[in-house]
């Protein structure tokens, strides 16, 4: 099986073959046309038997990513849909169409894999958190914008601000204006993760594990406090629950 992940960003995907997972493969969209993107990616690889997909790129990716497939392999692409009760989780949406499907992936990976109350964590163009208990009622979440996204708010809404090159290094009180975005970015998101799961941890009142995921999930580990469980591969664990049709 392919498993992809389509992100707002990035291309990310894994091949899984009985049971057994490969190293996942990321790539930025960047100005390619998606169909040579595509068969730069997968023009070598033997042809999967299923091809199950989390799309939050839009319907536009969504369609040049089926009808590649179709080409190339003569299959039909799997899209992953959210769905109210499912898999062990509940949605706590009104509307479960209006979850964003990475987020309730993420979810049932959390149901299938942890024991107990879960705080799952994803830090990509945005960051969200999304609080179930233990017994799979999805009790809600946040979104903010991720340090990425709060960079480039401030770059294209404001005059004079320009950022160089990302040193890795988040100093408390930067000595630059491109550093003081990166750093204030860095521990703005920082500061939310952490004050998000200690306000949640305390309400709940029972004990609460915490997943991190997602591309910013390094650097963001470094100066978080407390216990993250950090999973690169988050969402193709909840991908292959779905494959599998696990319940």
């Amino acid at each position: 099986m392919l498993l992809i992940d389509a992100g707002n960003s990035r291309l990310k995907w894994v091949l899984r073959d009985n049971g057994q997972q490969h190293p996942a493969r990321t790539i930025g969209y960047g100005d390619r046309p998606l169909p040579q993107l595509f068969e730069g990616q997968w023009s070598d690889i033997a042809p999967p038997k299923r091809v199950l997909v989390i799309n939050v790129a839009g319907p536009l990716l969504g369609q040049a990513l089926a009808s590649w497939v179709r080409g190339a392999w003569s299959l039909t692409t799997e899209f992953v849909q959210v769905e109210r009760d499912a898999y062990g989780v509940r949605v706590a949406y009104d509307d479960p169409s209006r979850l964003g499907v990475d987020r309730w992936v993420g979810l049932l990976a959390a149901r299938h894999l942890l024991r107990g109350a879960v705080c799952v964590i994803d830090c990509g163009s945005a960051i969200t958190l999304d609080v179930m208990t233990g017994s799979g009622e999805h009790v809600g979440g946040v979104i903010v914008p991720g340090v990425t996204l709060m960079q480039k708010s401030l770059v294209e809404n404001t005059q004079g601000i320009g950022l160089a090159p990302d040193p890795g290094e988040y100093p408390r009180l930067a000595r630059d204006t491109s550093s003081a975005v990166r750093a204030g970015s860095h521990w703005a998101a920082v500061g939310f993760i952490d004050r998000m799961v200690e306000e949640v941890r305390q309400e709940i009142d029972v004990p609460l594990m915490t997943v991190i995921t997602g591309g910013d999930a390094p650097r963001l580990l470094t100066h978080l406090t407390g216990a993250y469980q950090h999973e690169p591969d988050w969402l193709f664990k909840g991908l292959a629950i779905i494959a599998e049709g696990r319940t």
